[in-house]
């Protein structure tokens, strides 16, 4: 079902008196400042607090209605949007009081399929806390084409379309998996050369039929493989194919000349039209770094030409890739840069295990208003003992809503051993998802084979 999304942004306008003591400007100020309708025919309440008497007017629209109209001091107000579908609309509710106008910016347009839950807020901590279960082991046993490789990102757009990202340390190649549900092996695959890491990738179910993949790109060559990379790309998924040359399709640049960020891992929430870019910089090693994009906004920016230097080569492990070079593409790619972000910040490496970001980064996600974070790092037998993970959740301003929480279902060796989950208490978190109020966490587990025969685990937490 269609989903038509309204949003109110706030901008509070201060107007100019005459000088009289009576004009003064008065308080006044709405909670929410931002609502979303989760459909047409929806209705929100509006908390507006004022010193005195307001009125409220909609400027020219016939498709939302304020009600009451006008009142005193604090005041429960109902917006409602009409029944009318399928159309890009937008409007202006204004509260004004003695001097003072608050201005409510509407917007009516069509969106994903899915309606998301609320405004993305979600609290797993119960869920999180559970232990290991049938119920919640979503998708066990998967094998990819690289069979000693762990994934190292995984999305799927239905229950029969599962795709899953490998980065070998000794080639040149990633490698994209399709997989045809949950606890199956992979169909085929397709590769791409010199991307990155391949942390995170997204799948899309596109309106063209076709299915794409936004993953990193424009990788630099380093001591386990390729990464660090400066772009993200969208590509279509195509069974055998391979892309060479770094990057490939509709590409981003989160800097003109990139100097500052690298590592470039993608998210998006195709219901909410929202994209988070997270990354490093090598002039702030020990944080990671978010910024969080309206999507539309993102796929209208123009083509560009835009410069992008790479290191290649040097990596003795991986055969054929050459000397140490550096090779400046000129590409054309979308910048970021020329947007003002949603929201942005930065958070730190911890520096003890009660810390975010203590353990190794393994993922995030943007969920309506909300960014998860992911990390966690498996059992070495001395300075972790047993695999660890957690997720933390952020507001867009990195204000922590959700506190780091443990993710009880790897602690347990004897219990993973004896569900199958994992044969010798190795969990390593690799990736996460948050769909329609549902929580997926990544990991990737040794099979009986140890190393030689890896296998990629998903748990289901349905929160909503």
């Amino acid at each position: 079902m269609k989903r038509l999304c309204i949003i109110f942004t706030a901008v509070l306008t201060v107007l100019c008196s005459c000088g009289k003591n009576e004009d003064a400007p008065a308080s006044i100020a709405c909670n929410p400042s931002s609502v979303i309708f989760e459909s047409a025919g929806g209705t929100k309440i509006l908390s507006l607090a004022s010193s005195g008497a307001w009125t409220a007017c909609t400027d020219g629209a016939d498709w939302i209605t304020v009600n009451p109209e006008e009142g005193k001091g604090s005041e429960a107000v109902t917006l409602k949007c009409s029944q009318n579908k399928g159309q890009k609309r937008d409007a202006t509710v204004t509260f004004t009081t003695k001097g003072k106008t608050f201005s409510v910016s509407v917007s009516q347009r069509k969106d994903a399929d899915t309606p998301m839950v609320d405004d993305g807020y979600l609290d797993p901590r119960a869920a999180f806390a559970k232990p290991l279960s049938r119920e919640i082991m979503y998708s066990t046993g998967t094998q990819l084409y690289m069979l000693g490789n762990v994934m190292q990102g995984f999305d799927f757009t239905d229950e029969k379309h599962f795709y899953y990202s490998q980065c070998p340390s000794t080639s040149v190649d990633q490698y994209i998996s399709f997989v045809a549900g949950p606890n199956l092996l992979y169909s085929n695959y397709m590769i791409v050369e010199r991307f990155g890491h391949m942390t995170q990738i997204v799948a899309e179910a596109a309106s063209d039929g076709k299915t794409y993949i936004w993953c990193n790109s424009n990788g630099q060559s380093m001591t386990n493989g390729y990464g660090n990379s400066w772009t993200i790309s969208r590509i279509e998924y195509k069974p055998g194919a391979k892309y060479t040359g770094g990057y490939a399709g509709e590409t981003f640049f989160l800097e003109k000349n990139p100097s500052y960020y690298y590592d470039l891992q993608v998210s998006v929430d195709f219901e909410a039209r929202r994209l988070l870019i997270g990354c490093r910089s090598p002039k702030e090693a020990n944080m990671r770094f978010h910024f969080i994009y309206n999507l539309d906004e993102v796929l209208a920016l123009p083509l560009e030409e835009l410069s992008c230097t790479v290191k290649m080569g040097s990596n003795e492990s991986i055969t054929g890739d050459g000397a140490s070079r550096t090779e400046t593409r000129k590409i054309q790619a979308r910048d970021l840069s020329r947007l003002t972000p949603l929201g942005q910040f930065k958070v730190p490496r911890g520096k003890s295990d009660s810390e975010t970001y203590y353990y190794s980064h393994q993922g995030h996600e943007v969920y309506g208003n909300y960014v998860w974070f992911y990390e966690g790092q498996a059992k070495d037998g001395t300075k972790v003992p047993n695999s660890i993970a957690f997720v933390t959740v952020f507001d867009y301003t990195g204000k922590v809503v959700i506190p780091r929480t443990q993710i009880a279902a790897v602690g347990d060796d004897a219990t993973m051993k004896s569900f199958g989950f994992t044969y010798d208490g190795s969990a390593e978190a690799e990736s996460m998802k948050v769909k329609d109020g549902t929580v997926y966490l990544g990991f990737a587990c040794h099979s009986a084979a140890a190393s030689k025969n890896r296998i990629q685990n998903i748990l289901r937490y349905q929160i909503k």
